[in-house]
């Protein structure tokens, strides 16, 4: 059995779908099998809004860290238009996922606090949300349980940058992986993942 992954992260004005708006977007599709982690090409790219309505949807506290990121200095610089899309434009590169997928299983998305990127994803391009299957795997609930057995690692204060966060997602999502291939998928112990339950 394989299961099909996309790792995503949006960067957004703030915290509400319906006013605020979707700036960066970064993902990585993850082909999961018993034996094998394998990754697929990392996907970034800014989403195309009016500049002046940008500033109007953030507040200070947003605008500052944005400034300080540097993420508001990637909008605006002419240098990233061709990598600059609409959420709705086929060229997005979010659509290739689908239009290049070799399989018929489905996409389940994963990251950090996901369901916060899924609503952005379905208020702004819900077609493109729609073609995700309906469930997720949200990472902060193995970040969570880490915190408890106090594992050390090292430091992850998000850079509320798209490509720098899926990037520790991944990696959370990898040492998953690894935890459960070492203590359940070994000859002596059988266990029925069905998902279709």
């Amino acid at each position: 059995m394989s299961l099909n992954l996309l790792v995503l992260d949006l960067e957004t004005t703030g915290l509400e779908p319906e006013k605020d708006l979707i700036l960066e977007v970064a993902a990585i599709p993850v082909k999961l099998t018993e034996n094998n982690f394998e990754v697929g090409k990392k996907i970034h790219f800014y989403v195309k809004n009016e500049i002046g309505k940008i500033f109007n949807r953030m507040n200070d506290f947003v605008q500052n860290m944005h400034h300080k990121n540097g993420l508001i200095n990637d909008i605006c610089n002419p240098n990233n238009r061709e990598n600059t899309f609409h959420l709705l434009n086929p060229k997005c590169p979010l659509y290739s996922l689908f239009t290049d997928k070799k399989d018929e299983l489905p996409i389940y998305i994963c990251g950090n606090s996901i369901n916060f990127d899924k609503k952005f994803l379905k208020y702004h391009a819900p077609d493109l949300e729609s073609k995700l299957h309906y469930r997720v795997l949200d990472l902060t609930s193995f970040w969570l349980i880490k915190s408890i057995f106090k594992i050390s690692e090292k430091n992850t204060e998000s850079t509320h940058r798209a490509y720098d966060d899926v990037e520790y997602s991944l990696e959370l999502l990898r040492e998953f992986y690894d935890i459960i291939k070492l203590n359940f998928f070994n000859d002596n112990l059988v266990i029925d993942f069905d998902i279709r339950k």
